[in-house]
């Protein structure tokens, strides 16, 4: 029997050429990555990302996708849970 042909792990075309289940591999993922997920998926009118510092935490950012390019209105936070906030914040406004 061909294996991609009973392939049900991710869909990813890759994968599915390779005739690989990647759902029963570990996969190392980054929790700030699926951190940023989560914030873009509760507050979709806004880009969520973060910038790695060379000493202390990450610096987590979020601007609206419509922001003019000249004048982007940027937040800042030391944490997602403080961005989370602040877009809560923003988003009563």
């Amino acid at each position: 029997m061909n294996e991609s042909a009973s392939h049900t792990g991710c869909g990813h075309p890759a994968c599915q050429a390779a005739g690989v289940d990647c759902t029963t591999r570990q996969v190392l993922t980054d929790p700030r990555g699926e951190q940023v997920s989560q914030l873009e998926r509760d507050f979709p009118s806004h880009q969520v990302w973060y910038v790695p510092a060379a000493v202390g935490p990450y610096t987590w950012c979020a601007r609206r996708w419509d922001d003019p390019a000249d004048t982007p209105h940027t937040l800042h936070a030391t944490s997602a849970a403080e961005l989370a906030e602040l877009l809560k914040t923003e988003a009563e406004k």
